[in-house]
């Protein structure tokens, strides 16, 4: 943290917040908004905004939840007129009273599947096995004493949001595209008398408007089904009532001036009776109209700001159309229950354009969502309903067993196109099967693909898959993994498997599909049994609790094309899955296993190790068989203590180039982020983040916090065609270890239209609002700019074995300076920070990203970004025999370059190039005739190794420490034709009589050898033996001295290992003379 007085530097942002709205995913609504506070009263956070000054701002306005009001089409009674939803009240009008439900709190906070616990990750853990009836309510009844009985309602200022409501299995009770309205006109409720209600932020008011000349002792109202009215401190009416009160703040009365001003008059109430209110008003001028204007709060007994005493919305799965316009889904408690909602963004993140409610009576929740081309929304997710709002005709109308997954189809404006249940079952409603749909795709022809757990007794195809998601608890009764096919009407399932060896406690968790129909699921799961495929990254199970999963099924859904586990040890998540157009896969999840597999990792791994929960972003080939990378990325403070701190990777998204987004949530102080980040430093319990990847996985383009000082998670992630990012979670503002409050200011850019066009500026209360943030993309790369100090560039790059010198220098400013790393950055292995020279040699191939922080005598600070690649050993070139090389010995000295810090080198010859492996961490050759590691840079083969009168081809790598160069080049020679062929028969140790002939062909191919090397025949002494004369050691020494000479000429060894012959001592024997045969064909 910098201290006071000390001054921050300044930076260029080019990531920059385009949009981050706080919004629930439900008609909640206000007609009047306040501005936002100025800059000096921003609070906790204002630090923190800071640091998006250049390329956005990122401001935090304070607020409630507004409230709108909806014209009745059948969604209530027929008595209801108009209705709006607040927290903790519904209110309907009639034509002759406003009725109040209003709703209690929670007994100690938390119904359980209300998942309003104070921990966000105990949000996403407990789910219920059925659903619940919604709390009890009480009813307040107020009416207007001696009124019109048939006053004329109508709604005013008319806004442009749509709500869709689809509660039951009964389509009769569906209703679509509502209209809703600022406010509500009951018009000559008394003569001269208008009655107006509307909203101020989340607080009901309701305005009486005396014409000139009208009476306003006219007005008395009455509350039926309170307990008690009375007048309490400050002049406010108290309405007391069994689960809570409803307080009407002290009438505020008014007139309007010529001037526009507001003229306040005195007012208050009185007492009327045991139930009656009517108004005493001041002096006023008659001629002009008369405003009375009471506020109604609801407060409950128990008071709401109790944790876990409200409701919650959050969002989990994203999907963004071609306009940029955001959808999202989730779920609420708003309505009393919980019940799925999908929500659809204007494409500047302004308005909500609809929401649409799917409301079961138990526990109804979406998870998944994707577009088609034409703009209809998929969803998946699980309900505990019976009577979920499904369609006539669907393929499934029932529930059958204690959890199903359900499908629906929306259009462009939030109608359901089609909507069914989709789970096995044996025989009907009432079995106790758990089926889940976690993700959803589309094809092209409109069928929808789903992805999640089944838990039933009917099988419809067997393969065996997996499982995984953070923080869910042994109740959801996860059996194997479950992948579907359901045709573009709703009406049948295409195609169907199940994979997972029995009870495996498998699922699946992201889905896509390609142009050929082949489906992608990434998952997790428990077993060891978990079936995998030839060749794939990893075919055995890594230990610990479960491993992720990527698999590939074919079209047919009768075959894995592949499937692989990803994992160590100990636990491993994959969650989100994302497939771009070339087949590659990228997955994202979490894992703690040191051995969970990685390849030219940004961050090899988390400051601290791998002990907690720890972000991995992995990206495979198009055949499942290698990765391309593999990455962790985490951190290790939590609150900048010691504590190991969890980061879990949830949605992942690949942009046109190859580019990997992710989606996820840390407790990390010092999770990696980049010197563009909108907000560089977590904002408080859990923040959300958001990281963006090169297509080589090694280089990290922005990585940024997203939160405020509460819970804050990012969900779901989609991109546009132009590679923004949009991001779905939730926020709170309490703490998860303490339950504490905290401020609400979650980062926005201003109010939100909600669904029906009102307002909402902040956070509105409960547990969890539901969040949507769009982050545009810099499409340059990352810049900074210092002030007062400057950095010059450290080198970029090095190579594993060289020496690496850099000198961040430092200018400017006020010395003495600190240097140092900060956010537990590491420097890659071999090199550290000498403030302010970085030193060493690169021990291993890697990319890292550091943050250097120098800062003056006088407390300035400046932060810059380094990336430093370290890339392979410089690759050794051949140098002999030359490239092309011809009539060369068959026993050449191999020679190459030498590479610095080389500790080793692997050669390589075979017969033919496709021989050799190309990949530098591949050293099996089964083919080639050498295949050996030395020391230096030269290697000579043993004679009879290579043949004369072939051609040959060869490469070399070097080796630093455990770090292989690429291969060298493949260079490729011929040897030299046999200069002279032995005619008689082999010689056989033992079994050949040593013969005179031997020895004269032996004195033959040497003389024939020396003279081709520019030697001068050899002179024997010896004579010749007669045939059939005994052979002597002199023999056999004289021709031992004759190829010495000739092996001494071309600067090699004579390979003889028999002792040297003695006369009269030694036996001649085969061996002696087939060394020197083999000596002799060497030098071709």
């Amino acid at each position: 943290m910098i201290g006071a007085g000390k001054v921050r530097h300044m930076r260029v942002l080019p990531v920059a917040l385009v949009a981050s709205i706080l919004v629930a995913l439900q008609p909640a609504h206000p007609a009047r908004t306040h501005a936002a506070p100025p800059a000096s009263s921003a609070g906790p956070c204002a630090e923190r905004s800071s640091d998006a000054a250049a390329g956005a701002e990122v401001r935090t306005v304070h607020g409630r939840r507004p409230l709108a009001f909806e014209i009745n089409d059948g969604q209530v009674d027929a008595s209801v007129k108009f209705l709006a939803r607040g927290r903790g009240y519904t209110l309907h009008l009639t034509a002759t009273e406003a009725v109040l439900a209003l709703r209690p709190p929670r007994p100690g906070g938390a119904r359980e599947g209300s998942r309003s616990r104070t921990d966000m990750r105990d949000r996403l853990d407990s789910l219920p096995a059925t659903g619940e009836p919604a709390p009890a309510t009480s009813t307040v009844r107020m009416r207007l004493l001696g009124a019109s009985a048939a006053p004329r309602l109508v709604g005013l200022d008319r806004l442009p949001g749509k709500v869709n409501y689809y509660r039951g299995n009964d389509p009769a009770r569906w209703r679509a595209g509502i209209a809703t309205y600022a406010r509500v006109k009951y018009e000559r409720v008394y003569p001269g008398i208008d009655l107006v209600y509307h909203a101020s932020g989340e607080h009901l008011e309701y305005d009486f408007v005396v014409a000139p000349g009208a009476d306003p002792g006219a007005i008395r109202l009455a509350f039926d089904g309170a307990q008690g009215v009375e007048l309490g401190a400050g002049g406010d009416l108290v309405v007391r009532a069994a689960t809570g009160e409803l307080r009407h703040k002290k009438p505020f009365v008014y007139q309007e001036t010529a001037a526009g001003t507001r003229e306040i008059i005195a007012g208050d109430y009185v007492l009327d009776g045991d139930r009656g209110v009517r108004f005493e008003v001041g002096r006023y001028d008659r001629t002009r109209p008369l405003v009375i204007d009471p506020t109604l709060v609801y407060s409950h007994f128990l008071g709401d700001v109790a944790p876990g005493n409200d409701s919650f919305e959050f969002g989990v799965g994203i999907a963004v159309n071609a306009e940029g316009q955001a959808h999202i889904a989730g779920a609420t408690d708003y309505l009393a229950g919980t019940d799925a909602t999908v929500a659809k963004m204007s494409s500047s993140g302004s308005t909500v354009l609809w929401v649409t409610y799917l409301i079961g009576s138990g526990f109804d929740e979406a998870w998944g969502i994707t577009l088609d081309a034409s703009g209809n929304s998929y969803i998946t997710g699980y309900t505990t309903s019976t009577n979920f709002p499904v369609t006539t005709g669907a393929y499934k109308t029932f529930l059958s067993g204690s959890v199903d997954a359900f499908v629906v189809k929306l259009n462009s404006s939030g109608a359901v196109v089609y909507s069914t249940y989709v789970g096995y079952s044996a025989g009907g409603p009432g079995e106790t099967g758990y089926d889940y749909g976690f993700a959803i795709a589309v094809d092209g022809s409109g069928n929808a693909y789903i992805a999640g757990s089944i838990d039933a007794s009917t099988v419809v195809t067997v393969l065996d898959f997996p499982e995984g998601l953070p923080y869910i608890g042994t109740a959801w009764n996860f059996g194997k993994m479950w992948v579907a096919k359901l045709n573009s009407t709703g009406t049948a399932l295409l195609e169907s498997v199940e994979v997972g060896p029995g009870a495996s406690d498998t699922l699946g968790t992201g889905i896509r599909v390609d142009a050929s129909h082949n489906v992608y699921v990434s998952g997790s799961t428990g077993s060891a049994a978990f079936p995998t495929t030839a060749g794939a990254v990893q075919t055995a199970f890594g230990g610990g609790d479960r491993d992720a999963v990527v698999v590939k099924v074919n079209a047919e859904f009768n075959a894995l094309v592949y499937s692989t586990y990803l994992g160590g040890a100990t636990s491993d998540f994959a969650i989100g899955l994302a497939l771009d157009s070339s087949g590659y896969v990228y997955v994202t999840g979490y894992t703690n296993s040191a051995g969970f597999p990685s390849k030219t990792p940004i961050q090899p791994a988390p400051p601290g190790g791998l002990t907690d929960k720890t972000v991995f972003i992995t990206k495979l080939n198009p055949t499942g068989t290698a990765l391309v990378y593999s990455t962790f990325l985490g951190g290790s403070l939590l609150d900048l203590g010691s504590d190991f701190a969890a980061s879990i990777g949830w949605g992942i998204a690949v942009d046109s180039s190859g580019q990997a987004h992710v989606a996820g949530f840390t407790q990390a102080y010092d999770f990696p982020r980049t010197s563009g980040a909108i907000q560089s430093s977590l904002g408080g319990d859990w923040d959300g983040f958001v990281v963006k990847l090169d297509p080589t996985g090694t280089v990290l383009r922005y990585s940024t916090f997203i939160g405020g000082h509460g819970q804050d998670v990012a969900l779901g992630i989609a991109l546009d065609p132009s590679g923004n990012a949009y991001i779905t979670g939730a926020t709170s503002n309490r703490r998860s270890d303490t339950g504490a409050l905290v401020t609400a200011d979650f980062p926005t850019t201003g109010p939100v239209a909600l669904p029906d066009g009102s307002v909402q500026s902040a956070f509105g209360g409960g547990t969890h609002d539901a969040i949507v943030a769009k982050i545009s993309d810099p499409g340059v790369a990352l810049q900074f700019v210092a002030f007062p100090t400057v950095f010059p560039a450290l080198p970029a790059s090095g190579k594993v074995g060289v020496p690496y010198v850099g000198n961040v220098g430092i200018g400017g400013g006020t010395p003495p300076y600190t240097v140092q790393t900060i956010g537990g950055t590491l420097l890659p292995a071999g090199l550290s920070f000498g403030s302010p020279v970085v030193t060493g040699t690169p021990e291993q191939i890697q990319t890292s990203l550091i943050t250097v922080q120098v800062q003056d005598q006088v407390g300035t600070i400046i932060e810059q970004n380094f990336t430093i690649q370290i890339q392979p050993p410089t690759t050794p070139g051949p140098t002999g025999p030359a490239a092309g090389a011809t009539a060369v010995s068959p026993m050449p000295a191999f020679t190459w370059s030498a590479t610095t810090g080389a500790t080793a080198y692997r050669i390589m010859v075979a017969t033919s190039a496709g021989a050799l492996p190309t990949a530098s961490d591949s050293d099996a050759c089964p083919a080639c005739l050498v295949n050996t590691v030395v020391t230096s840079a030269s290697f000579t083969p043993l004679p009879g190794v290579l043949a004369p009168g072939a051609t040959y081809f060869w490469q070399v790598k070097a080796i630093v420490g455990t770090q292989p160069s690429v291969w060298s080049a493949v260079a490729s020679f011929s040897t030299r034709a046999r200069l002279f062929t032995f005619s008689d028969d082999p010689l056989v140790a033992q079994t050949t009589a040593v013969q005179a002939a031997h020895v004269l062909q032996l004195r033959e191919a040497i003389n024939n050898r020396r003279v081709n090397r520019s030697l001068a025949a050899f002179t024997f002494s010896a004579p010749a033996p007669a045939v059939g004369a005994a052979i002597r050691a002199a023999h056999l020494a004289e021709l031992r001295t004759a190829l010495a000479a000739a092996y001494a000429q071309a600067a090699r060894t004579l390979p003889i290992a028999e002792p040297e012959v003695q006369a009269q001592v030694t036996t001649i024997k085969a061996s002696h003379l087939t060394e020197l045969r083999v000596a002799v064909e060497a030098l071709d």
